[in-house]
């Protein structure tokens, strides 16, 4: 087992409130989630009567926890999608929903204010001097869980994402079931880590048949560990952070290996939007071009991201950009 990479990208929600100083074989979804994935929920839909039961986590495509700590509600998977709306809820597209009181009646109430279609990692390197990638964006080639002997363990229920927050403890579900022997992070004291004030944690890897239109090709191999935090107040209420950690657990040898964080970002009405980057800064965004917005008429944010820092723990004669 080779780590290959760990990075952390973290994503700034509004850019006019946000210091650029930031310390980043799939089956069906299965729709028998039951979980509280944390704020109020109010039924609009059979998913409604099936997410509030905290001690029966049966989610292991898990499409509905969420990162709900400060003014956005972020979606948070364990397919490698980030701000994507698999299962429909709510009826809306979105993937990221802004502004968020902590009351999911915000939402009900104008489903069409979200910053984010969907978002995922994408993965790609070179086996044998052809081109292999894996993706998560419209489709996932992703699946639950580490990885063993080389290729994918089959679906087991603890392979779902865990959530923690400030308040968590003996006796919380989550807390007490927390992954070590997936690769959850943990403390000095050997606890869950917790960074920031909630923290989501995940293990996938892609080592399952791809087949998604954009991708499709064999396998790479790779296992991921996906933390995502955030926190509310101290001028953190506008930024949830993202933090990768990649594994090589196949017989591969990849060589040219990139790493891409796709997003596709519909600020409000999806019509009239841009984007654009700063490569001094490692930073994307987009905005909407006309202050007239279906969704937030003559106010609408601006939603990007910026890499933090990339490569950490490189190989012997590797190359990071």
């Amino acid at each position: 087992m080779t780590k290959i990479v760990s990075f952390i990208a973290g994503l700034v929600l509004l850019l006019e409130t946000t210091t650029l100083s930031l310390p980043p074989n799939q089956t069906e979804i299965d729709q028998d989630r039951q979980y509280s994935m944390g704020g109020i929920f109010h039924s609009d839909s059979v998913y409604y009567s099936q997410v509030i039961n905290p001690n029966t986590p049966v989610r292991i495509h898990d499409v509905y926890s969420a990162l709900d700590v400060n003014t956005s509600f972020t979606f948070v998977t364990n397919l490698g999608a980030i701000g994507t709306n698999i299962s429909n809820l709510w009826s809306s597209y979105g993937g990221m929903f802004y502004p968020y009181s902590g009351d999911t009646l915000d939402i009900l109430s104008n489903p069409e204010k979200v910053l984010l279609y969907n978002a995922g990692l994408y993965l790609g390197g070179k086996v044998g001097g052809n081109t292999r990638i894996a993706v998560a964006s419209y489709e996932q080639e992703y699946v639950p869980g580490p990885m063993s002997g080389g290729t994918y363990i089959p679906d087991q229920s603890s392979f779902r994402v865990y959530k923690i927050d400030s308040t968590s403890g003996p006796g919380d579900y989550d807390y007490d079931h927390w992954p070590i022997a997936q690769g959850a992070p943990t403390d000095q004291y050997g606890y869950p880590l917790l960074k920031g004030q909630v923290t989501l944690w995940a293990v996938y890897n892609d080592a399952g048949t791809h087949s998604a239109s954009i991708g499709g090709t064999a396998p790479l191999g790779i296992e991921v560990h996906q933390t995502v935090w955030g926190s509310a107040g101290n001028n953190e209420d506008f930024v949830f952070y993202v933090q990768y950690e990649l594994y090589n657990k196949g017989a591969n040898f990849i060589d040219s290996f990139y790493i891409c964080f796709f997003a596709d970002p519909d600020i409000g009405g999806s019509t009239d939007d841009l984007a654009g980057c700063d490569t001094s800064l490692d930073m994307f965004f987009a905005f909407n071009a006309d202050n007239d917005d279906d969704a937030y008429a003559t106010t609408p944010p601006a939603w990007g991201g910026q890499v933090a820092y990339g490569p950490v723990v490189p190989s012997v004669g590797d190359t990071a950009y």
